[in-house]
């Protein structure tokens, strides 16, 4: 409860930031610059694992990824979009019979992404993306490496941002990745992204 909490509000506060920017920006809408083509992207914001330990842990994460997209009608766009995640650790310690221990899991993921967007006629856009992760988990107990796992899970992602006429966008996304039986932990990831677009 606490972490989705979190995510919501930070949602909500990044939205109401972006509208408030966008507002008097110089605008791009798909009648006179159209944002198909390729585009690289970087990314920053806050996830983390879903273990099965007393807790669950955000902190900082980040995406580096990059895609292309083709224009399906002056309003629609669709294309594919690859990507490396990295993501807050999550810590722990116990006591266990009188001994301290402490645990922590580690991982990263990386991505391959079907994209379908929608454009506004003010310059924001809506989208979604579905696709697959290859996932690297791993365990460490008191500083020694106990196991670690390779999973190939399925993610989904949803967002809203901003296209301005200078090749950049700007957007709010979120994404899980969904841990399947006896894979690798869940994922998610809140993050504000930035976008250059190839002319």
């Amino acid at each position: 409860m606490k972490k989705t909490t979190i995510l919501l509000t930070t949602i909500c506060a990044l939205g109401l930031t972006l509208g408030a920017y966008a507002n008097g920006a110089n605008i791009s809408t798909p009648a006179n610059n159209s944002l198909s083509g390729a585009y690289v992207g970087l990314g920053a914001g806050i996830g983390g694992m879903e273990t099965d330990s007393p807790a669950d842990a955000i902190g900082p994460a980040g995406r580096i990824y990059g895609g292309y997209l083709w224009q399906a009608t002056p309003h629609i766009l669709y294309g594919v979009e690859g990507g490396f995640n990295a993501y807050h650790d999550n810590d722990y310690s116990a006591n266990i019979f009188g001994y301290g221990v402490d645990w922590t899991y580690s991982g990263y993921s990386a991505d391959l992404l079907s994209v379908i967007k929608y454009h506004f006629d003010d310059g924001f856009n809506v989208f979604g993306k579905a696709g697959a992760a290859y996932t690297y988990e791993s365990l460490e107990i008191m500083g020694d490496e106990q196991v670690s796992n390779v999973s190939y899970l399925p993610e989904g992602a949803v967002g809203f941002g901003y296209d301005f006429k200078n090749n950049i966008s700007t957007n709010l996304s979120y994404s899980r990745i969904f841990k399947m039986h006896k894979s690798n932990n869940s994922v998610d990831l809140l993050m504000l992204n930035v976008e250059y677009h190839f002319a």
